[in-house]
């Protein structure tokens, strides 16, 4: 039987994102039976349960040291697969989990994306550039089974990578 681990982080959001509503209408449709698979896991508060129909786990761990050591908590659990909903997937997960990144656009990859953050604060494109689209790629490049929303979008990553 496989263990599906799903970053929920996006469910706990208070303010309306297309992620958050495309990872809730997924959870949404999965047949009650098939639900006992899937952890749901978020790094800061617990991620909804749909009236307890999914087990989540909160990790706890601060925002910007999420991404290195969640993987080493989520390895304690011993997924069989860690799905990404949100473009990236933490490092250090181990290499036995399979790993599943879902890319909503192509945005992030691209030279006009790189031009908006000049208007950006250092801050802002600091994290970008050293943290975002590299966490990005080499998820992208890591993933085991990437995820798009479009045909658009998949033939663009595929001649990206």
């Amino acid at each position: 039987m496989n263990k599906i681990f799903v970053d929920a982080n996006v469910l706990t959001f208070k303010h309306y994102t297309g992620i958050l509503t495309y990872l809730s209408s997924l959870l949404e449709n999965i047949d009650l039976e098939k639900r006992s698979l899937f952890t749901l896991i978020a790094n800061r508060e617990s991620p909804p349960t749909f009236d307890g129909t999914y087990d989540s786990i909160n990790f706890e761990i601060k925002r910007y040291l999420a991404w290195l050591l969640l993987g080493i908590k989520v390895n304690k659990h011993n997924p069989d697969v860690f799905w990404g909903c949100r473009f990236v997937v933490p490092r250090l997960i181990s290499s036995k989990t399979k790993l599943v990144v879902t890319v909503h656009d192509f945005i992030p990859f691209t030279k006009m994306y790189k031009l908006e953050l000049s208007s950006n604060t250092i801050f802002n494109k600091l994290k970008s550039y050293i943290l975002t689209l590299p966490l990005m790629k080499s998820s992208v490049k890591r993933a085991d089974v990437i995820v798009t929303v479009s045909n658009s979008v998949a033939q663009e990553i595929s001649g990206l990578f």
